[in-house]
């Protein structure tokens, strides 16, 4: 997706401010169509994009898009109009506030490029209120379809932030080894108990499946288990040491993947 400003418009911005309105002005009018264009494609991308894999993300993107491009057509329309046209602007800003506040609802998943470019944006749509009537309309167009440009690529980027989408975090404490099985943790007077202590993640709208296969390393249709839950699952066995080999589902980039995982455990 092209973010450049073609050299063409730039000329053309000068050769207008400079000498009135004449024929240069026309030029603005390639300008714009290329930024149409370019914004209608990248639209088109953002539509494309799998409700059943973005899900709650897209949801919410294309309905705040929806009413971006509404207003930003209305700022077109209503440039000379200015309390029609300062409303349009407020209200694209608020959206793309919406948008950087619950965009994953329980998450800030916006980092800190994509704050400033955000930021960014919303000082050059305030900027559209000072346009004024410039010598020819053709200038005023352009700038609010640049912005416009600017606008939609960001929502486009912010569709594709995340590897890993997830709206539920919690902590989980792990001990020693040594203290594995036992609960509470067992230790001696002199002796003390090493935690570590981890954060997980994941996204309660997607339910996954993990599967496991106690000691076949072959990993034999006959022998699967299949766990389809959040909930905790238990495992039992013959007395003796057993290794669980084990694949996970997760969404990477937008696409279900398997991983795989393995685990040992001793039966007394």
């Amino acid at each position: 997706m092209k973010k450049i400003i073609p050299l063409l418009s730039l000329f053309a911005l000068l050769a207008c401010q400079s000498n009135s309105e004449n024929t240069s002005c026309q030029e603005f009018e390639t300008s714009i169509e290329i930024l149409n264009e370019r914004i209608e494609q990248t639209l088109t991308e953002i539509q494309n994009l799998e409700t059943t894999i973005y899900n709650r993300r897209i949801t919410v993107i294309r309905k705040s898009l929806d009413e971006i491009m509404l207003n930003f057509d209305l700022i077109e329309k209503n440039y000379s109009n200015s309390d029609s046209y300062d409303d349009q602007i407020e209200l694209v800003i608020n959206e793309l506030d919406f948008l950087g506040t619950n965009i994953d609802y329980s998450r800030n998943v916006i980092d800190s490029s994509l704050i400033r470019q955000m930021d960014h944006c919303k000082k050059e749509i305030r900027d559209l209120q000072n346009l004024g009537k410039w010598t020819c309309d053709a200038i005023s167009e352009y700038k609010i379809t640049s912005v416009k440009e600017r606008v939609v690529n960001l929502i486009y980027t912010l569709s594709r932030t995340d590897k890993y989408l997830f709206n539920k975090v919690e902590l989980i404490e792990f001990p020693d080894s040594k203290a594995l099985g036992k609960y509470p943790y067992e230790i001696t007077e002199d002796d003390s108990l090493g935690f570590s202590l981890r954060l997980i993640a994941y996204d309660t709208t997607q339910l996954l499946k993990t599967y496991y296969w106690i000691d076949d390393s072959l990993k034999k249709p006959e022998n699967k288990f299949v766990h389809e839950s959040w909930d905790k699952f238990y495992i039992k066995g013959n007395k003796g040491r057993h290794k669980i080999y084990g694949e996970y589902e997760v969404f990477e980039n937008g696409k279900r993947y398997l991983k795989n995982w393995e685990t040992e455990y001793l039966v007394k």
